[in-house]
């Protein structure tokens, strides 16, 4: 009897320690189970806080994208603007200083000439006045749509335009110096910035007088071609009220402000007075300085 209580106390405690492990088995299954959901939504989080993160930095690189986009078109369209704005201003100019080139009284003054002499019979002095006039009217209508041309087209227009003067007054001489250090055929400047104070020279300082000179002098100084003009006519404030000699300061102005926009060495424009030792005043100086190219 004794020893069937015994056994059945050990076949107890046998099924409670069997019970237990069983239990502590279950406890630490269940541990691990909710450990590993634990780290499973861990890291599902994580991942959704990467893919967040991602996406959020995916659509600052494209807002990114689209804003330089955006002001990168703005910018074209404004330099396109402005571009244009200045096509159409240099446009504007070039068709007035055209304009002052010819000049209705320069070219009334031509066919004046031209019916002088036929009224006199001199076809030969007529002929010689057209056909320099001809080629004037050409070398300006060519040389202002370019913007830099041989020194020595432009000499030659300048020598044209002088020769036409004086065919039609017959009482200035002129000389054109050209400094040994040029390469007339080679070296290259901006076309028609001369021709305007060679007219002023000619019309408002030696027109009047009997003994009128016109010397022109090129030289080459460091990175500019030095153009002097000068007569020994009246001066300055003999010619300063002139309307068209105003109206051609001004243009040229202009048209010298428009091409230094896009020179690295400005063109640079000096007036003067010509005076004696006495100081009194004995013609105009005009110096210009412009920046010169090669063919």
């Amino acid at each position: 009897h004794v020893r069937s209580r015994r056994q059945r106390q050990m076949c107890i405690r046998d099924s409670y320690k069997e019970q237990s492990s069983q239990q502590v088995n279950r406890l630490q299954t269940e541990y691990q189970t909710e450990k590993k959901e634990a780290e499973i939504a861990s890291l599902s989080q994580q991942s959704s806080i990467q893919a967040l993160e991602i996406q959020q930095k995916n659509q600052a690189i494209i807002i990114g994208i689209v804003i330089v986009l955006f002001t990168l078109i703005a910018l074209y369209f404004i330099y396109k603007q402005r571009e244009s704005k200045k096509q159409q201003s240099q446009t504007e100019l070039e068709q007035r200083f055209l304009r002052s080139q010819l000049n209705p009284h320069f070219i009334s003054n031509a066919l004046v000439a031209v019916q002088s002499f036929m009224l006199r019979n001199d076809s030969e002095s007529a002929a010689m006045y057209l056909t320099k006039f001809s080629k004037l009217m050409r070398e300006i209508l060519e040389n202002s749509r370019k913007e830099f041309i041989p020194v020595e087209e432009e000499i030659s227009m300048l020598t044209n335009y002088l020769d036409i003067h004086k065919l039609r007054l017959g009482s200035f001489d002129y000389s054109i110096d050209l400094d040994e250090n040029i390469d007339p055929e080679v070296d290259t400047i901006p076309p028609m910035f001369v021709q305007p104070f060679v007219e002023n020279a000619v019309e408002h300082g030696i027109a009047n007088i009997s003994d009128g000179v016109i010397n022109l002098k090129f030289s080459k100084e460091s990175e500019y071609i030095s153009i002097e003009v000068n007569d020994n006519g009246k001066g300055l404030a003999a010619t300063k009220n002139q309307d068209h000699n105003s109206l051609s300061s001004t243009i040229i102005q202009e048209r010298i402000d428009l091409f230094n926009k896009t020179l690295k060495n400005k063109i640079q424009l000096v007036i003067a007075n010509l005076e004696n030792e006495q100081g009194d005043v004995i013609g105009t100086k005009v110096e210009l300085k412009v920046p010169f190219g090669y063919v």
